[in-house]
């Protein structure tokens, strides 16, 4: 295993309170990629920061890959950057698209 996925499972292991809805979990997700992604534009965080950030998104992927039957766990995670395009376009198949301009889920309020 590599630090990362130690790192990531530990994440999973805390519990945190927020959306449990799929639709909650979607803008979640969205939410923690644009804030990776600006993070990465700006190029004015700290390594512990940064990677602080892509574990949240990480985090919150695999919440809502769950909550829409995507089967995934943390040691999938040893290729960060491979593994988070992969369920991108995993989720984007079953009409979920977290990395779309304007994406927007499926799922209805709730």
């Amino acid at each position: 295993m590599t630090v990362y996925v130690d790192l990531l499972s530990a994440a999973l292991e805390v519990e945190r309170g927020g959306p449990v809805s799929e639709a909650g979990l979607f803008a979640s997700a969205m939410a923690c990629r644009t804030r990776m992604l600006d993070a990465r534009l700006r190029k004015i965080r700290s390594a512990e920061a940064q990677l602080a950030i892509e574990l949240d998104y990480d985090r919150s992927l695999i919440a809502l890959c769950a909550a829409v039957g995507i089967d995934v766990q943390a040691r999938d995670f040893a290729r960060p950057e491979s593994e988070r395009a992969r369920l991108e376009r995993v989720l984007a198949e079953a009409g979920v698209d977290v990395a779309g301009v304007g994406a927007t889920s499926r799922p209805g309020p709730g």
